[in-house]
């Protein structure tokens, strides 16, 4: 979105993970992330932080992903 200055702010390793947002634009939005064993559990508990840190605002998952494990000898 043409942002400048980004930087990292969440990162997973063996886990998964999932980021929220509120479902409509609105002028200060926050973002949520989670990880956790399964997508479904993080998406369970990030909903509601999502929603309460956006005014009550209903949110959706705009992201999804499970890494894989490392395996090292």
């Amino acid at each position: 979105m043409g942002g400048r200055g980004c930087k990292a702010v969440f990162s997973y390793r063996n886990t998964c993970a999932v980021i929220a947002e509120p479902n409509e634009l609105l002028q200060m939005m926050v973002g949520h992330y989670q990880d956790a064993p399964t997508i479904e559990e993080a998406t369970r508990l990030v909903l509601p932080r999502c929603r309460e840190g956006n005014g009550g605002h209903e949110c959706r998952i705009i992201y999804s992903n499970c890494a894989e494990p490392i395996l090292q000898k």
